[in-house]
């Protein structure tokens, strides 16, 4: 506080708030917006009152509550004239959206420019998550057209009796994306015996980098009038590629471009690589997918690195991707993913693209590899969902997509027999894929006998 606020007494805030004046006040404001995050995982640390410890924070998710919760304060200060905007600096609304000049010593760098549409041509799957209470199915599906999220959810009575003033409520979803439908979904009745119900929620995100969750609550009332309320788990999203343009720059210029950038890191293990070469390759194809240019680090042998830049902000962002070790005879490989840039909001946003992306490399038919992917997934049905579409849909032969079939039916019988609860909910998932509409009429053509039987086996034993 004090390196940041030189000649200043602002500090405990509690103690010295009464003596702010408006200067000091904003000061705050914006010094506190940078260091934000909401906690994820944390626990109470009741000895002494010491209170909350927090392990791991969502940044882009404190952000935008706490810019939420300040805006509606702002809101009602001096008329409602400031505002603070999404790089946590208060501006003036009533002069032309300009910042509010205050701590100018703090200001960070801010390359802004005239943001113009350009089209885009991807139409991007974001995955699927499902719920299911009693008999009543409901699942969550969301499809980016160029920026728009097309936010599916989907509701099938599969009870023996009509349920009735079903409704759909869009609650908690990243501040940044502007709804364009009505919030509430309403229909009078919904028929049994399997009848589905899929209305849509549009989601503009602008020119903006998107991650976080959306949270939607679905209430009826069955046979006897007795009322339901479902809490749906929260639908995680991100938006970031589209907007990336890949920049070719040699090793001198990335390593001085990303010096100074924010970073995140993750670590990944991978079993069963039994080509090194091969898994490289696959992960410059991936970075490539990504619109990221793979970058030539001369004499880095396990280290590959990407870099882009943003379509309207022009800022920089780097992904790296080094082996940090490799054992059992270059079979089990550690992998550190580190991602760089020039905005702090968007490194989670990229970080969880790239575990999306990379996550699944060195596909195999052993177990041990296996298990640990479903182990991987269990909490994450999207990435789930696209692990098994990506083996169906994948060159394998029919003997070797057989042979991964049974493993996944081996690994399955014996969490039905010691894991229950760990079964259930992935042969739930594994099942959705095939009888969903969505993804099912996609993969006709590629089930092999092995597959097939494995469906049928779960279903049988789900039911």
């Amino acid at each position: 506080m004090l390196l940041n606020f030189p000649g200043k007494d602002l500090f405990p805030i509690e103690d010295k708030l009464i003596e702010y004046i408006e200067e000091d006040c904003f000061d705050i404001i914006e010094y506190l917006f940078k260091r934000v995050s909401k906690p994820i995982k944390f626990f109470n640390h009741t000895w002494s009152d010491c209170g909350l410890h927090v392990a791991k924070g969502d940044i882009i998710q404190g952000k935008n509550e706490f810019r939420e919760q300040i805006n509606n304060i702002l809101e009602k200060y001096n008329d409602g004239k400031y505002k603070l905007d999404n790089n946590g600096k208060i501006f003036s609304k009533s002069s032309d959206q300009k910042e509010y000049e205050i701590a100018p010593e703090q200001k960070q760098i801010l390359k802004e420019q005239e943001k113009e549409r350009e089209p885009y041509l991807e139409n991007i799957k974001v995955g699927e998550e499902t719920h299911e209470s009693s008999q009543i199915f409901i699942g969550c599906v969301g499809t980016w057209e160029v920026n728009i999220l097309n936010f599916k959810v989907k509701v099938q009575n599969n009870t023996k009796y009509s349920i009735t003033d079903v409704k759909i409520i869009l609650g908690k979803y990243p501040s940044i994306l502007q709804l364009e439908s009505d919030i509430i979904k309403t229909t009078h009745k919904l028929g049994p015996n399997g009848e589905l119900w899929t209305p849509e929620f549009r989601l503009n995100a602008g020119n903006e980098y998107v991650s976080g969750g959306i949270h939607t609550k679905v209430m009826y009332y069955d046979s006897e009038e007795q009322n339901h309320t479902i809490d749906v788990r929260p639908f995680e999203i991100s938006y970031i590629c589209p907007l990336l343009e890949a920049k070719n720059i040699n090793k001198e210029d990335y390593q001085k471009k990303t010096k100074n950038m924010y970073c995140q890191e993750q670590q990944l293990i991978f079993e069963q690589i039994s080509d090194l070469n091969q898994f490289k390759e696959e992960m410059k194809k991936r970075m490539e997918g990504m619109n990221l240019a793979v970058i030539d680090l001369k004499g880095s042998v396990n280290e590959i690195a990407g870099y882009a830049e943003d379509k309207f902000h022009q800022d920089g962002l780097g992904l790296e991707a080094k082996i940090e070790s490799i054992r059992d005879n270059q079979t089990e490989i550690l992998l550190n993913l580190k991602v760089l840039c020039e905005r702090e909001d968007k490194c989670s946003p990229l970080l969880y693209k790239a575990l999306q992306e990379l996550s699944t490399l060195g596909l195999s038919v052993e177990k041990l590899d296996i298990k640990q992917t479903l182990n991987m997934f269990i909490e994450r049905p999207h990435d789930l969902t696209r692990y098994i579409v990506r083996v169906i849909k994948s060159d394998w032969s029919e003997v070797k997509k057989d042979k991964w079939a049974d493993v996944i039916r081996e690994i399955l019988e014996d969490w039905k027999e010691f894991k229950p609860k760990k079964w259930e909910r992935i042969a739930r998932i594994i099942l959705k894929i095939v009888l969903g509409k969505i993804v099912g009429e996609e993969l006709s053509g590629y089930l092999t006998i092995g597959i097939q039987n494995l469906f049928d086996w779960i279903k049988t034993n789900l039911s």
